[in-house]
């Protein structure tokens, strides 16, 4: 017996007998797969012409093929793609497949090979796990409507999820196979509606406009409908539609739950007939609440909305809003009013970060245990409060910060830091957030902690120091110091500490440095071009993990993620077509998940791989014909489409204007180019000649961006549910004039700007309105807005608004939540407002102060500046050069040139810590009659009763009768003993090792750069925080002098000039 039929007969004893052996039938399979594999002539015992081997499933694996993954399989026919077709199509091992379980990825596998090599194979001899793929098959085309309800019927049954209680969208394979089988089947009833099952998701809006209103009213094809998976929106909104031309009544929490998963194709006005108890009770149904929270954002801040309507403290919303929907809630209602605060209800609800910001003190005041603070709460950080904790209250703080990855904007990041370093705290960075690292002063930080300090630093997220900062530039700069790396060639434990921060060195450091940079580069946001063709040439040199491109595989393109945005044609070219296609299909699959930004990048990714294929006809001309199969509603949900169709002409000729009108939605999820919108805008306009109805215009998506304002004003923009989904984000930018046009047509047609209009609608937009459009905006509106960056008003626009959210927020001024509501405005605040706002410990940023009304800030006084900034003041230093705080200096220098100026910066000094004594240069004398610069080592004397002493080391042409510049440095990071005078308003507040003195002030050392005039208000100058221990004595018998490092020209008569590097 030749050794073959051995080896199939001891396969089939071992299949067949499993209990007659002491071991198991994985242990079986292992054995088997080892054997076939053992040969390099595959598939082993197979013989092409001997149809006797065909069976080879069959003989060689029998049941045990359940066990085998799809690389298995391609492994054993050494990935033969003819002899899987022959193998696929034998009786033999159809029957194995009928009879045994296979895993999903092989019975796709094989159903591929199968309509291969036969496309119009018996649907009816069809094993049913086989059925789930066959939408290659050419006899769907052949079936009668009956023929393919008995089809649908079974692949309800057996391809549906394996977890019946996890439901989950169909993937567009199944959605195509679903199209097929539907477009076989007319008329539609009520009794076939219901016996679609979930292969209903195949009905086009085409097919959906032409049903019976009272068929998908009828009880059971509605029950059915509504538990049905994957709804695009034209579909949702097409059956909604149909069912309230029924007079179908929306007033029970029963109706509502009957609509299953097609609730979100209601409009928002249904929750108008409804009590807030129904609502709250419809909030309850696992399955309505699964249906709301896949809705669009108008329809579920209506049903909220409603749910609060009757609710009058905060803890009624937490008890009855879903946990998953709070971020729906008008921030204002979010404010405590007299009531004990529900922690626990507080840490469950995913809140965003500018409702967390309303309650962040009532948190802190409730608890000292900061643990079990969530990471949505903790998003709320407000920076004044926060500078009130004790060290360890804030240390605390800032660890959970870290320990439930919270992610912090810069203006909080900064602030923490400064906290951090204000407060001794600095030595324990490990236990600190990566991204608060960002904001340490970088030339401070010790050689025995520095790569560790640098390793952490470096995964936080760049982004959060724009390219350019010289902050982020000596990051990366010192880090190299640290870890040895001053050239271009990186060590594969160098590259590990240094994490993203490789995004900014040389191109040459991709190509000379370890292959391990690939994964460093996977962490850059984007790629300079010079860096891309590094890449480039790292990759097609066939030294990364993976090797030459010619030997991808699809993992292979996977694992480089995002760095396949960056790979050139000729890479492409190198790769395999199905390696290609595989990984096309892939990447469109995923991309209406994606942001607007992230779906340009797949876009320019799909060009690329698509320019590649040899067998593409991009170099062909567009014709008026088509030279592919004509456009179909199941062609158009092939992750593929864009292959078949990738030139203007080829999709123009190919799509009907009967097709594009019954798929316009998922036409709209492909990723296409403006091209290919321009042609089905044009295309519209022949099916609309008399005007887009507004319930398409819902539906437009990024297709709305390739209108005009003259076309837009044509527009029927009656509803505030249709301007929210034209306003949608994930359909990319509007240019300006667009919006402007777009919500001017709203507001034309009667239209009124609410709340979650004006959030949809944005800052910047809402700039670019009318000054008699934002008149009409009333202030309730405003107040359920949201935060909105209005930096990009006019003066008066701003003045208007802050009127009108002065008026919205005024039951909440006084209280903790004011400021976080009102601080998007406060450009338009008049200066009584703001010096109100100074007393309430605000710890303002340094980008709202700047973007304060000029002629408001220049009469804010020297106190007002610092009790607005608070922590933040040593910020003033970075804008010195903004023209709002140059004229402020240049304003007070004649009024407040005092004695108050260097008590106020003392006391800021002070109440941040001490400062390391620096090295005091070369002396020289000054010249007293002349300007010339001089450099020299002198203490000049001033009054004691008014200012201390000062020694400077620097470089100054001035008068020795004018004062210092006033220089406050940001927080610092070290352990300090210092011995202070004692002057009781001037003590600091934080845990600093304090020995007072009765007969001098403490000496404080700068190292700055200042030119300023002598007779004008110094500038506050603040270097960045500083890593180290210093003890710091002061003289106990003179008056207290500060020592600057300084190169500072004074002169008597000109304005004062503050620059710095």
């Amino acid at each position: 017996m030749p050794a073959a039929q051995r080896s199939a007969r001891l396969v089939g004893k071992l299949s067949n007998n499993i209990t007659a052996f002491k071991v198991s039938q994985q242990e079986i399979y292992n054995f088997t797969k080892a054997y076939l594999t053992a040969t390099g002539a595959r598939p082993r015992c197979y013989n092409a012409s001997d149809p006797r081997t065909a069976n080879w499933f069959a003989a060689y694996l029998g049941r045990s093929i359940r066990y085998s993954s799809e690389d298995d399989v391609r492994s054993f026919i050494n990935n033969n793609a003819t002899v899987l077709q022959d193998l696929a199509i034998n009786p033999d091992n159809l029957r194995l497949i009928n009879h045994t379980r296979i895993h999903k990825d092989v019975a796709e596998l094989y159903a591929t090979a199968l309509f291969a090599k036969n496309s119009n194979f018996s649907l009816v001899n069809l094993p049913d796990q086989l059925l789930c793929f066959a939408r290659r098959s050419t006899a769907i085309h052949l079936l009668s409507p009956s023929a393919s309800l008995s089809i649908i019927a079974r692949i309800n049954l057996h391809c549906g999820p394996s977890n019946t209680s996890e439901l989950k969208d169909p993937f567009t394979t199944d959605q195509q196979l679903a199209t097929l089988l539907v477009a076989q089947i007319t008329p539609f009833d009520a009794r076939t509606l219901a016996a679609l099952g979930q292969q209903a998701v195949g009905l086009t809006s085409g097919q959906i406009l032409e049903l019976r209103a009272q068929d998908i009213a009828d009880p059971l094809a509605l029950q059915s409908l509504g538990q049905v998976n994957g709804w695009d929106r034209g579909q949702s909104q097409g059956l909604m539609n149909k069912l309230i031309s029924s007079n179908f009544t929306f007033d029970t929490a029963e109706a509502f739950q009957r609509l299953g998963t097609l609730v979100p194709g209601l409009p928002s006005h249904v929750f108008s007939n409804i009590t807030a108890d129904t609502a709250m009770k419809m909030a309850k149904n696992a399955n309505f609440h699964r249906a709301i929270k896949k809705a669009p954002g108008y329809l579920k801040r209506a049903f909220v909305d409603k749910i609060i309507s009757d609710s009058s403290s905060l803890n009624d919303i937490l008890n009855n809003v879903p946990d998953d929907l709070v971020d729906q809630v008008p921030v204002p209602l979010l404010v405590l009013r007299d009531e004990l605060l529900d922690l626990r209800k507080i840490n469950e609800k995913q809140w965003s970060p500018e409702q967390a910001a309303v309650f962040f003190v009532d948190v802190l005041n409730a608890t000292d245990n900061y643990d079990d603070l969530s990471a949505a709460v903790l998003r709320g950080f407000q920076c004044g409060p926060a500078s009130r904790l004790s060290p360890d209250k804030i240390s605390s703080l800032v660890e959970q910060v870290r320990n439930k990855n919270a992610a912090l904007s810069t203006h909080q990041l900064s602030c923490m830091a400064k906290i951090l370093a204000a407060k001794n705290l600095t030595a324990n960075f490990t236990s600190y957030p990566p991204d608060v690292l960002l904001f340490f002063d970088f030339t401070q930080v010790q050689n025995h902690t520095c790569k560790e300090f640098y390793s952490l630093a470096s995964q936080g997220n760049l982004n959060l120091l724009p390219n350019g900062l010289a902050q982020r530039t000596q990051l990366l700069n010192n880090a190299l110091v640290c870890l040895g790396g001053m050239n271009n060639t990186l060590s594969k434990e160098q590259l590990s500490s240094l994490g993203a921060l490789v995004c900014d060195m040389d191109p040459a450091a991709i190509t000379d440095s370890n292959p391990q940079i690939l994964e460093n580069l996977k962490l850059c946001p984007d790629l300079a071009g010079p860096q891309k063709a590094a890449l480039n040439t790292l990759l097609s040199s066939g030294e990364s993990q993976d090797g030459a491109p010619l030997s991808w595989d699809l993992g292979s393109l996977q694992s480089l993620g995002s760095l396949t945005l960056y790979l050139n044609r000729t890479i492409w070219r190198s790769v395999k077509e199905g390696v290609r296609k595989a990984f096309f299909r892939s990447v469109v699959a995923g991309y209406q998940t994606q942001s607007a930004s992230q779906k340009e990048k797949t876009m320019l990714l799909l060009k690329s791989i698509g320019s590649a294929s040899p067998s593409s006809p991009r170099s062909k001309r567009a014709t008026e014909q088509c030279k592919s199969e004509p456009i179909t509603a199941s062609t158009i949900q092939d992750p593929l489409f864009m292959v078949y169709y990738d030139t203007k002409g080829q999709f123009d000729a190919c799509l009907s204007n009967e097709v594009l009108k019954a798929n316009l939605v998922p036409l709209l999820e492909h990723p296409l180019t403006e091209e290919y919108l321009d042609v089905m805008k044009s295309k519209l306009s022949e099916i609309f000649p008399a005007g887009i109805p507004e319930d398409q215009l819902k539906l437009f998506g990024q297709l709305s961006r390739r209108y005009d304002g003259n076309e837009i004003s044509t527009w029927q923009v009656t509803s505030g549910d249709t301007l929210s989904a034209l306003l949608d984000p994930s359909g990319g930018s509007w240019k300006a004039s667009g919006a402007k046009q777009l919500i001017t047509r709203y507001m034309d047609l009667g239209g009124t700007l609410t709340g979650p209009l004006l959030q949809k609608i944005g800052g910047r937009d809402l700039c670019g309105l009318d000054d008699d459009q934002i008149n009409k905006i009333s202030p309730e509106a405003i107040g359920t807005a949201g935060k909105l960056d209005i930096s990009s008003c006019s003066q008066s626009k701003k003045d208007r608004l802050y009127a009108k959210a002065r008026d919205a927020f005024s039951s909440q001024t006084g209280t903790s939540a004011y400021y976080p509501l009102i601080q998007p405005y406060l450009g338009g605040a008049p200066v009584k407002d703001l010096e109100h706002l100074a007393g309430s410990n605000i710890a303002m940023d340094i980008d709202t102060f700047t973007s304060l009304k000029p002629s408001e800030l220049q009469n804010l006084s020297v106190q007002n500046v610092k009790n607005l900034l608070g922590v933040n003041l040593p910020d003033l230093k970075r804008a010195e050069n903004h023209p709002s705080v140059t004229n402020w200096i240049q304003r007070h220098h004649q009024s407040e040139r005092t004695a108050s100026w260097p008590l106020v910066c003392m006391e800021e000094c002070q109440s941040q810590s001490q400062w390391q004594q620096l090295t005091v240069g070369p002396s020289a004398t000054p010249d007293s009659t002349t300007p010339p610069a001089t450099t020299y080592n002198v203490t000049t004397p001033h009054n004691t009763t008014s200012l201390p002493a000062t020694t400077y080391n620097v470089t100054i042409p001035h008068d020795t009768t004018s004062p210092p510049a006033i220089i406050t440095p940001l927080a610092t990071i070290h352990n300090t003993s210092t011995t202070h005078h004692h002057f009781p308003h001037l003590l600091p507040t934080d845990n600093t090792t304090t020995i007072h003195n009765t007969t001098s002030l403490p000496a404080t050392t700068y190292n700055v750069t200042i030119p300023h005039d002598t007779t004008a208000l110094p500038a506050l100058i603040t270097p960045l925080a500083t890593i180290h221990n210093t003890t710091t004595t002061h003289n106990t018998t003179s008056p207290p002098a500060t020592t600057y490092n300084d190169t500072i020209p004074h002169n008597t008569s000109s304005p004062p000039a503050t620059t710095y590097k």
